[in-house]
């Protein structure tokens, strides 16, 4: 049988109530019964899959996705619970099956809605998330309650490809170039006759606003620009660390010499100082990593990725990748990143072996991106042709596919000689050509 309540609070007792179910969270010595979810979790979701045949008929065929890989991030201070990441457009979310643990008894009803709350059976009840829902819970003396509203996140494109479109162009990026993501905003470096050059593009929903070209105030190579915690750090003509808040302002910050920039995460901003590589949390104060096999380490420019465990997000995996004549295959490398010296690991160059022949090919000129949880890289120069296709890596770079059919290259791009840069901003993956070309991608 199932449970269904009115809950009919005066507006005045509401906000009281959460406000104490709230303070009682933090302090179990108040008295007051506590009322909270600290997890949400989902089982399997079966859906039905629409496709063709290679006869070229409809057909559908039943697919399922682990609820163990569906993870959600619960927000306490307004009380929302999403999935970190979007699932793919043709998920069913009719019949979800969740388990809450919290305390407290949880009800629900439709998101936006002033249906009466049913009773909810944590691990039991079939509920419809197509369209959200709102949870209520209630202290154990049903004084007390908190809400919370429950988002399963689809993709809105119905495909499982990359799809790319282009974008007003901006005639003003020419020649070789670095494109990095900060701040919602694309900023673009280059050199011309010796200066360094800055644009800067604001992404809306449908395009992207390009500013005017500026000078920088100082000369910083445009292949050594990297993004730490929200600003700017370059190596100057005297291999000279500079730092900026807006890519155009620079000034040195310290006297060190810095042969490369490698890459950074939320902590650390590493480089190689022609003998070690080494890392520093200020931009002032550096300290040797271990690491070996230095001299297969990445010539500038590098691209990076740092991104967090879906199981820890205190830790980060940080993956590094850029051209190196002497190798075979384009050097990848790898370290988990922590806060803590006692979970902090070493950079570790990643070898390709005869059990492990899926290599980066070897690039004149190479971009990485980490976008929909698997790593993407397009190079110039390969045996295959510029730009032939984008090889994707879906264990932190330890193998590199071709998947044409989900991560294709664009036709345009394709066998080009011009360079071209890669990011990623919100939701979108951005590659811009020499020339000004700009496209946007999603999945």
């Amino acid at each position: 049988m199932t449970k269904k309540i009115a809950i009919l609070l005066p507006v005045a007792a509401i906000a009281f109530l959460m406000f104490s179910c709230i303070e009682s969270d933090e302090d179990d010595n108040t008295g007051i019964p506590s009322c909270v979810i600290t997890s949400f979790a989902v089982g399997d979701i079966k859906s039905d899959y629409a496709t063709k045949t290679i006869n070229g008929k409809d057909t559908t065929y039943a697919r399922t996705i682990s609820g163990k890989n569906i993870h959600f991030n619960i927000d306490q201070v307004n009380g929302r619970i999403t999935t970190v990441d979007s699932l793919a457009y043709w998920v069913n979310l009719k019949k979800v099956v969740p388990t809450i643990n919290g305390i407290g008894t949880a009800y629900y009803r439709k998101a936006g809605t002033t249906d009466d709350y049913v009773f909810l059976r944590s691990g039991s009840d079939s509920i419809d998330f197509t369209s959200g829902i709102e949870l209520k819970v209630v202290s154990s003396d049903g004084n007390y309650s908190r809400d919370y509203i429950v988002n399963i996140l689809k993709s809105r494109y119905e495909t499982e490809a990359l799809n790319w479109e282009q974008l007003k162009g901006n005639s003003d990026i020419q020649g070789a170039h670095r494109t990095l993501s900060a701040n919602g905003k694309l900023y673009v470096f280059a050199e011309d006759a010796g200066n360094s050059m800055l644009t800067v593009g604001t992404p809306n929903d449908n395009d992207v606003e390009w500013g005017s070209t500026t000078t920088t105030n100082r000369f910083v190579d445009y292949k050594s620009v990297t993004v730490f915690n929200g600003s700017f750090y370059a190596i100057d003509q005297n291999h000279q660390l500079c730092f900026s808040e807006d890519g155009a302002d620079w000034s040195v910050t310290t006297s060190n010499v810095i042969d490369r920039l490698l890459a950074a995460d939320k902590t650390k901003l590493y480089a190689f100082d022609g003998t070690s590589v080494i890392s520093t949390a200020d931009g002032t104060s550096w300290e040797e990593e271990t690491a070996a096999d230095i001299n297969n380490l990445p010539q500038m420019p590098v691209s990076y990725a740092a991104y967090a465990l879906s199981t820890n997000s205190n830790l980060q995996n940080v993956v590094m990748t850029g051209c190196n004549s002497t190798l075979s295959s384009t050097p990848v490398w790898f370290k988990m990143s922590a806060s803590s010296n006692e979970s902090d690991q070493n950079w570790a160059y990643i070898n390709i072996t005869d059990d492990n022949p899926y290599a980066l090919p070897v690039f004149d000129y190479v971009q990485m991106v980490r976008y929909d949880g698997v790593l993407l890289a397009a190079g110039k120069g390969s045996a295959d042709g510029n730009y032939a296709h984008i090889y994707m890596s879906p264990d932190n770079g330890v193998t590199w596919h071709v998947d044409d059919n989900t991560y294709r290259m664009i036709s345009g791009i394709a066998g080009s000689e011009l360079p071209i840069s890669m990011t990623v901003c919100g939701d979108y993956i951005y590659l811009i050509q020499a020339g000004g070309a700009v496209w946007r991608g999603v999945k």
